[in-house]
């Protein structure tokens, strides 16, 4: 009989900052990928088709069932291993979709980018410590420079699409009323009624 091991209070307190941490992100069945007459078939790894389906697509952001199904035709068309479509590689293509916690269909649809770019730069990564002559290498040097920076590109306009509409300028005024009596305040700029507010 095995012997349980206790994990320590460090490694404790790390489960719990994981689990809390995996709550925050919807359940996502894996796929399953089953020959159907000349074509291959994708469906959610679940008992209920129905409940694994919904899962996937509000893991993905997807509204829509054509979008969905457009995602997953992506997905499989870049995880092609052996003349098919691996489905491990497709678990790990919408686990980084699902990650990312998108909140719509255009953040769904740039995080299949993003998620597909950060593959193509790990598989880059790869070929550049297996390359065995000067132009190979400097060959993957270059796409793996573009991919980073386009990778960084993605992460900068997922953050400025986020956060339309909620930036807000402060300015610190100071108004002398009559008497030479001072009054300090903060000015926001555009107001829900476009105009301005002091407190």
């Amino acid at each position: 009989m095995a012997k349980t091991v206790q994990p320590e209070s460090l490694e404790r307190a790390a489960l719990k900052k994981w689990n809390s941490y995996r709550k925050q992100h919807s359940p996502l069945p894996n796929v399953k990928i089953k020959l159907d007459g000349n074509a291959y078939s994708v469906s959610p790894d679940h008992d209920d088709f129905g409940t694994g389906l919904a899962l996937q697509m509000q893991a993905t952001a997807s509204a829509y069932h054509e979008y969905f199904s457009g995602l997953l035709s992506a997905i499989g068309n870049l995880s092609i291993r052996g003349g098919a479509s691996d489905p491990q590689k497709m678990d790990y293509m919408l686990a980084m979709i699902a990650g990312i916690n998108p909140r719509d269909q255009l953040e769904s649809m740039l995080a299949l980018q993003m998620a597909t770019v950060h593959d193509a730069t790990m598989e880059t990564a790869a070929r550049l410590k297996r390359v065995k002559t000067v132009q190979e290498q400097e060959s993957a040097e270059r796409a793996l420079i573009r991919l980073s920076r386009t990778f960084a590109a993605q992460i900068e306009a997922l953050k400025r699409y986020r956060s339309k509409g909620e930036q807000h300028v402060y300015v610190e005024r100071v108004n002398v009323n009559e008497g030479g009596q001072a009054v300090v305040g903060l000015v926001e700029q555009g107001g829900r009624d476009g105009r301005k507010s002091e407190d």
